[in-house]
């Protein structure tokens, strides 16, 4: 009952958080092993937050559905340039297409998230939104570092 009521909401939370907070944290392992330096990974996500900080300062009006699908195809079309041999550009477009997908994804999804709730469902639903989060930003390194050990990269980008 209790999932069937909140599905729809909290599948795409947790689908997202675990594949950008914690799956992909595992690929800065598969960098380093690429000779890519802790500086360049800065530099990197860097690059990644002014992107992400031009277009918030360029959008003015978000589109819900819209933009929450952007946000899981630009993560998606990231993870798809990992499957290309490695290049540094690669690295870098992979790097900013992933965090401007998450700010796409994360904007319009707390805006419906927090918007209305009612006083008595605020503690609750902001609980599960953050237990979500915490819970698949700790299992989702554990599971990309299985699924990269035992099945490699592709497997792990599929």
């Amino acid at each position: 009952m209790i999932l069937r009521r909140n599905f729809k909401e909290y599948w795409l939370l947790t689908i997202l958080t675990f594949t950008s907070a914690g799956f992909l944290a595992v690929l800065s392992v598969r960098f380093f092993q690429q000779r890519i330096s802790l500086a360049e990974l800065l530099l990197a996500e860097a690059l990644a937050s002014a992107v992400v900080c031009l277009y918030i300062m360029a959008r003015h009006v978000f589109y819900a559905r819209r933009d929450i699908q952007l946000g899981f195809l630009l993560i998606a079309v990231g993870l798809g340039a990992l499957l290309l041999p490695f290049s540094r550009p690669l690295f870098y477009l992979y790097t900013i297409l992933r965090g401007l997908g998450i700010i796409i994804f994360f904007t319009p999804y707390n805006i419906l998230h927090f918007a209305n709730p009612s006083t008595n469902k605020l503690l609750e639903g902001m609980t599960r939104y953050f237990g979500v989060m915490v819970v698949t930003g700790v299992l989702g390194p554990l599971a990309g570092a299985f699924v990269i050990d035992h099945f490699g990269l592709p497997a792990f980008i599929l």
